[in-house]
């Protein structure tokens, strides 16, 4: 029994705790989409004022958590990945 292999194996956690909490900050984590993101109207301005009100919260919601789960703090309009579902070939009009 060594005496630094333990202090060997304690920095080699202490690096790989370092390196875990920076990946962490640096990687956002995966955003699990809710199902209406899916939906090809949900991309849409609605027309029937009470459809429209209800698709502008869930907007609203899904903004709001977004940013909460990826700990972004600021909206940048322009430059936000809700606003395109490539996966349904939907983007939100400028």
């Amino acid at each position: 029994y060594n005496i630094h292999d333990d202090d060997d194996n304690n920095n080699k956690k202490e690096r790989e705790n370092k390196a875990q909490s920076i990946q962490s900050t640096i990687m956002p984590k995966k955003f699990e989409f809710p199902e209406f993101y899916s939906f090809p109207p949900f991309f849409t301005i609605q027309p029937v004022l009470s459809t429209k009100e209800k698709q502008l919260a869930l907007w609203r919601e899904l903004i709001l958590r977004y940013h909460q789960e990826q700990k972004i703090k600021t909206l940048v309009v322009h430059d936000c990945p809700l606003w395109k579902n490539n996966s349904i070939q939907r983007q939100l009009s400028e």
